[in-house]
């Protein structure tokens, strides 16, 4: 979940993004877009079984546990906020969620209000349209790509290498194509089930673009948290080795991933946001 934070007269509204697939997920839409051919059917829409409904099924001590660890999180119940403090007019904080599930968008109504009445709307990124993004990246390829001699095979045993290779072809992507791309790119293409890839290519927007556009629209001030570079900079900084073995799993607990994307979607739109982290180590070991 990301934020966005709106304050009344000098009204700012923060949204936040809940990073429960990644840290720079509002760059993943645009090379989502880049990358796919227009829709030109209806977007195909998402599915997935609620995996916490699952776990109450056929292992509710697993689901107790998982409670018990998402009590402990901090703010972990809900994903709107008022920010008060004396002498000061309040600020509302927003958790933003990065799909374009419709329902993610509208949500939650009681945000709308205080988002009109908002002068200042701060949230992740000022600029998240198409364009500028993939015009900053392509200024930055070191950030994106090895340039030097080390490459995706080289971080990665023979066994690995092989397995990778397996999980790849199975997506129809040749592990050829992504040998020279940094992990945290390879992991942004695969956190996301094929239905959302398709739904941004046809021009659906996550909750914060759309947030951006209707701030505009109405001429309010937008502000960025942090620029694009600064994110990238952030993937860049973990150490590719242990990350490519995270991706690793990740592609080969492939069939997971539809049912966690819809069980996520599911948990944001109940405020459960404390059991993203929990779940997600219990389903995918990452």
């Amino acid at each position: 979940m990301r934020p966005c934070l709106y304050h009344s007269r000098v009204p700012e509204f923060l949204a936040i993004a809940f990073r429960f697939l990644a840290r720079t997920a509002s760059i993943l839409f645009i090379s989502l877009a880049l990358a796919l051919p227009a829709w030109a059917e209806e977007p195909p829409v998402c599915t997935g079984k609620n995996l916490l409904a699952e776990l109450e099924r056929t292992d509710p001590q697993a689901l107790v546990e998982l409670r018990k660890q998402a009590d402990e999180v901090p703010n972990g119940k809900g994903i709107f906020w008022k920010v008060e403090r004396a002498g000061s007019e309040p600020s509302y904080l927003l958790g933003t969620m990065h799909v374009t599930d419709p329902r993610v968008v509208l949500t939650p109504e009681e945000a709308w209000a205080p988002f009109d009445n908002a002068d200042t709307v701060a949230l992740e990124l000022e600029n998240m349209e198409q364009p500028e993004i993939a015009r900053i990246m392509l200024s930055r390829p070191d950030l994106s790509m090895f340039t030097d001699s080390t490459s995706v095979t080289s971080l990665l045993n023979s066994e690995e290498t092989n397995r990778l290779e397996i999980a790849l072809k199975k997506q129809g992507i040749p592990l050829l194509a992504f040998s020279k791309m940094k992990p945290w790119i390879l992991l942004m293409h695969i956190s996301f089930p094929a239905c959302e890839k398709r739904r941004a290519a046809a021009g659906l927007v996550p909750l914060d673009l759309s947030l951006i556009r209707i701030a505009l629209d109405l001429d309010k001030m937008v502000v960025g948290l942090e620029t694009v570079v600064e994110q990238m900079e952030s993937m860049n900084s973990v150490d590719s080795a242990p990350l490519l073995r995270t991706v690793l799993q990740q592609l080969e607990a492939d069939d997971k991933l539809n049912d966690m994307f819809a069980t996520m979607t599911d948990m944001y739109l109940d405020g459960d946001v404390g059991m993203f982290m929990p779940l997600s180590y219990h389903v995918l070991g990452t």
